[in-house]
């Protein structure tokens, strides 16, 4: 093990660093939570007993400021007899005051509000919680707080409280009050209600229609909409909070969210709810049983001077405000590990699939941006990434089949099922007609084999990944998981396609002892002039070999096996003009091996042209059609635009997240052609070995009476988050996630709107499997939409004013403009790590969440920092807050790790301080210092002096885990740049799972990590 010496003044100088940029205005909302002052503080004065080691200077009073949480609450008015509505909410002062200090109360209105009475903060009670009871009078009132800031002043802060009467109207509305149409409404429009619809809206957002250009997908063509009364009740156990509200045209969808609004009276909220227990109720045709779905961006305000619920959705139907009738009531004793994990990218996928599988370690699981659900994923790459490519039925012949696209100017120039991409100069430069399947989720961009997605120059963060990076990620994730794309029952195979043997040349090249199988992306240290050596040569090598197979079949592209199929290389160099689409795949340069799968070579060449297609056979052809095994067009009462799914079976992740019809998996009843991975009937099963020689089979599964799948697509899937959240699978270290331990596990997860590999769509469906389980979901479409802020602010996002009472446990965080000007593309907004700004902005909303769930009030006090007097003989990283260690797990896999220690860690009278842990990963092709870099404020928002306790982040450990690909133990190479923090099945492959937690173990040896409690937490 070894220690970082680092100079002890970096910290100081960074907290200088971040208030002289705020003061300079520049990254002001990423650099909201430190607080700068050009003023000297005034002398202490210890007007309290402090614990050993915290530190409280009475703040400038200019400084003191108070707020109430929420900022509005609703009553029902007194009732003669009964007791009055009462709601709780929370006063809480910034920073931290010295002294017990009393906070007054006023009500402009106490006939509708009484003022409470008086109350009191300090140091250690930086907030209180008050009752605001309502009057016999409804109406308006604003009740005032103020807290004395010393120098004869108050600072003050309003809660808006209206008191309205329930009534019977609050939720009538009949079809025989009229419907509010408009025959075309279009991008800047709103169509209002009226009448019992008063309240309700649907609208376009300015620029909404604009045509689809470049990397803006989402347009939505003016259409007639209208709004009338609905008729559905809510679902059992909810109560109506308004009417039903019917958007027109019924049923229809976009791939965007839209904005709308549906009247309620809040005050028809029972007293302990918030806004985390309001609901929205939805039927349509295709979904008629009355459910709860997430929506964005929920907020309470008035539309046109009625009270109402706005929020976004992305389908037309039925809404209707509800809440759950015991809301705010349920209450649970809930284990705290004092454990969570975060990560980016590729850490983000590792976040999911470890915290999932070790849900028993974590309180929280934060991924952002990142692989998170592979069972949507995975189907993606299948449909998208491999596809493109016409099938070809039996008795084909080689002139019948086209090799090259056609070119085209326009789609006119196309098949009706093909998309005209790439056009240049107005059509000068003709594009291609691709076929390209559509769709099917909000911001999901499709692609095809031949174009895959990558936005050039206008990269944003993140990289632009060539294709090249793209293959070498399909190839570590084969490494680590297994080919989830066919069976190779060869030992050592494992990551191949059926029928290539791991010692043919086109996997070894000409270098010897192997080498060229698999190579780590080269790394400092004395071996990188060999690995740099290895890189550069071992593709061209393998590929100068290419292996043809024959007698191979394929279901989709060769059914009777009569052309040959080789190995595949590609690599193209981007076309950057061709931008969203700029790794074009073209002719030339193609010198990298693909590996994971094989082309059929319908002209013999021994080279993959243009249209000559990509196997995929990770599994045996099957209908997902439900588990009742009828397509919704069949179930008895199908009726289109009345009731479209009987059985209540189609899978949506937002409106019907339990359904199984068309929901990417096999189910148990589904129908399945027993006929082998390669989908042909009567051809030659593959040796329990492998395939060694001519005339040896490769195909599995055929005949066994069970649906197969290739034993990669298996890993996979018993590794998804997805899967195991939905109980599809037994393999999980920690035991099934029963109802009892999915409720105390939380999870906030992100994703850009332009993300280049999905991942915010991706992200939308494992919320959605935590929905099924019937988990509260949110989602935002901006950082400032989270409850406690304003959305009128977009710049002013400030995490430690988030209301995280109002908020529930899972949580979608989509960032990115919706309708990006030029300029937001140009820096890249919502793009695969997002613009500086958004980049902060997402670690600050994961961390304060992640904060949220740990309630111990010594964990935000303002201590002194370790360097004013720490401990004798403590390591000068201890001191500084930051230690480097090389870890080495017992099989001898070894690999850094950075720890980042809470301010006053190692100070003399702080020492009987324990922390919680966070352990962050990073994304792929990085290393630990890449992600410490990123998280270089975390410290200040840990010790801002200009926060109070009730505000500042929690001090905690944090551990950056190494995912980077590594000489392993053997000596040989683990992958090429990303473990994506699995347990690999190969020999020599990654053993990341069984490494990282023996780290933990090491982490809470070596360092003072606070252990399990036990707290009261209400649903």
């Amino acid at each position: 093990m070894s220690t970082a010496s680092p100079d002890r003044g970096l910290l100081r100088r960074r907290v200088r660093a971040a208030c002289v940029l705020s003061l300079l205005g520049l990254a002001a909302s990423a650099l909201a939570a430190p607080s700068c002052t050009t003023e000297a503080p005034p002398p202490a004065t210890e007007t309290e007993t402090l614990r050993p080691g915290d530190l409280c200077t009475p703040p400038a009073p200019d400084r003191v400021r108070v707020r109430f949480e929420p900022a509005q609450v609703f009553l029902a008015p007194c009732a003669d007899g009964a007791a009055c509505p009462t709601r709780k909410v929370e006063v809480i002062v910034d920073p931290d005051i010295c002294a017990k200090t009393p906070v007054r109360f006023d009500s402009s209105n106490a006939g509708a509000v009484p003022s409470p009475a008086e109350a009191s903060l300090g140091l250690y009670h930086a907030s209180v919680t008050v009752d605001v009871k309502a009057g016999a009078t409804p109406g308006s009132a604003t009740l005032t707080a103020r807290v004395p800031r010393g120098d004869g002043t108050d600072a003050e802060a309003s809660l808006n409280v209206e008191v309205i009467a329930p009534s019977e109207a609050d939720v009538a509305c009949a079809d025989a009050m009229g419907t509010n149409s408009t025959a075309a409404l279009k991008g800047g429009d709103t169509l209002l209600g009226d009448g019992p619809r008063a309240g309700a809206s649907i609208g376009l957002p300015p620029g909404a229609d604009k045509p689809n250009q470049g990397s803006y997908l989402w347009s939505v063509a003016p259409f007639e909409a209208s709004i009338k009364c609905g008729t559905a009740a809510p679902p059992e156990g909810y109560a109506a909070l308004g009417p039903a509200i019917t958007f027109g045209p019924l049923g229809k969808s976009f791939q965007r969210d839209v904005p709308l609004s549906i009247p309620l009276n809040p005050a028809r909220m029972p007293d302990k709810a918030r806004l985390r227990h309001l609901g929205v109720a939805y039927t349509d045709p295709a979904f008629p049983t009355p459910r709860i779905v997430s929506v964005s961006d929920a907020r309470i305000e008035k539309v046109e001077g009625k009270w109402a619920l706005t929020f976004k959705a992305p389908r037309l139907g039925t809404y209707q405000a509800v809440v759950r009738e015991d809301a705010g009531t349920k209450t649970f004793k809930r284990r705290i590990t004092h454990r969570a994990v975060m990560g980016v990218s590729m850490g983000g996928g590792g976040t999911a699939m470890f915290g999932s599988r070790h849900h028993d370690l974590f309180d929280v699981l934060a991924p952002l941006g990142g692989p998170v659900d592979w069972t949507w994923l995975l189907h993606n790459i299948e449909t998208h990434h491999l596809g493109g490519f016409r099938s070809i039925a039996p008795g084909t012949q080689l002139g019948d089949i086209k090799l090259t696209s056609t070119a085209c100017a326009t789609a006119a120039e196309c098949e009706p099922d093909e998309t005209c991409l790439g056009v240049l100069e107005g059509g000068a430069i003709p594009g291609k007609c691709v076929l390209m399947t559509p769709p099917t989720s909000p911001y999901e961009h499709p692609q095809t084999f031949n174009q895959w997605w990558a936005e050039f120059p206008r990269e944003g963060n993140g990289g632009n990944f060539s294709r090249t990076d793209y293959i070498q990620i399909f190839r570590d994730l084969a490494v680590m998981f297994g080919n989830p794309n066919g069976e190779n029952l060869t030992p050592g195979g494992e990551n191949l396609p059926a029928g290539v043997h791991p010692d043919d040349k086109s996997q070894t090249g000409d270098h010897a002892n192997g080498e060229c199988k698999n190579w780590v992306d080269p790394l400092d240290g004395p071996d990188k002039e060999t690995q740099e050596e290895i890189a550069n040569n071992c593709p061209k090598e393998r590929c100068a070999h290419t292996l043809t197979l024959t007698n191979y079949f394929d279901d989709e592209y060769n059914p009777d096996g009569t052309f040959p199929v080789i190995t595949v290389c590609d690599g193209s160099p981007q076309d950057q003009a061709r931008t969203p689409y700029a790794n074009w795949w073209s002719s030339g340069g193609n010198d990298y091996p693909l590996e994971l799968a094989l082309a059929v070579d319908y002209n013999g060449n021994g080279v993959r042209d243009e249209l000559e297609p990509i196997i995929r056979a990770g599994h045996e052809p099957w209908q997902d059609v439900g588990t009742d095994g009828v397509p919704s067009a069949m179930e008895p009462g199908y009726a289109p635009g009345v009731n479209e799914d009987p059985a209540g079976d189609d899978y949506d992740p937002q409106f019907n997240p339990a359904g199984t019809e068309r929901d990417h998996r096999y189910q148990k009843g589904e129908p399945f052609q027993d006929v082998g991975l390669d989908g042909v009937a009567g051809t030659k099963q593959q040796p329990a070995g492998g395939w060694t020689k001519p005339g040896d089979g490769y195909d599995v599964g055929e005949g066994d009476g069970k649906f197969t799948m290739a034993s990669g697509l298996q890993r996979f899937y018993d590794r998804d988050a997805h899967s195991i959240v939905r109980r599809m699978t037994a393999d999980v270290p920690a035991g099934e996630l029963d109802d009892e331990k999915l409720k105390r596990v939380d999870l906030w997860t992100d994703g850009g709107t332009r993300d280049l590999f999905n991942f915010g769509v991706d992200a939308q469906h494992l919320v959605g499997s935590f929905a099924a389980r019937g988990r509260g979901v949110t989602y935002f479409s901006d950082f400032t939409q989270q409850p406690g802020l304003d959305p009128s602010k977009p710049i002013e996002f400030f995490p430690a004013r988030v209301s995280y009472e109002d908020l529930p446990g899972i949580v979608l965080q989509r960032y990115g403009k919706l309708d990006p000007t030029a300029k937001d593309i140009d820096n890249g907004s919502g793009q695969h790590v997002g613009t500086a700004n958004e980049l902060i902005a997402r670690l600050q909303s994961a961390l304060y969440f992640i904060g949220s769930r740990w309630p111990e009030p010594e964990l935000r006090s303002l201590v002194l920092d370790s360097s004013d007097d720490p401990v004798d003989g403590v390591p000068d990283c201890e001191v500084l807050g930051g230690c480097a260690i090389e870890f080495t797990s017992k099989d001898g896999r070894k690999g850094p790790v950075g720890i980042s220690l809470p301010p006053g860690y190692a100070h003399k009278s702080q020492q009987d301080r324990r922390y919680p842990v966070i352990y962050l990963l990073h994304g792929y092709g990085q290393e630990p210092q890449d992600l410490i870099a990123a998280t270089v404020l975390l410290k200040t928002w840990m010790n801002s002096p200009g926060e109070g306790m009730e505000s500042r982040l929690p001090k905690a450990i944090l551990v950056y885990v190494d995912g980077r690909c590594r000489l392993g133990p053997s000596g040989k190479p683990e992958c090429i740049r990303g473990t994506f923090f699995g347990e690999s099945p190969m020999e020599n492959g990654a053993k990341g799972e069984s490494w990282w937690l023996e780290l933990m173990e090491y982490i809470d040896t070596n360092y003072r990590t606070m252990g399990e409690t036990e707290i009261d937490w209400t649903e």
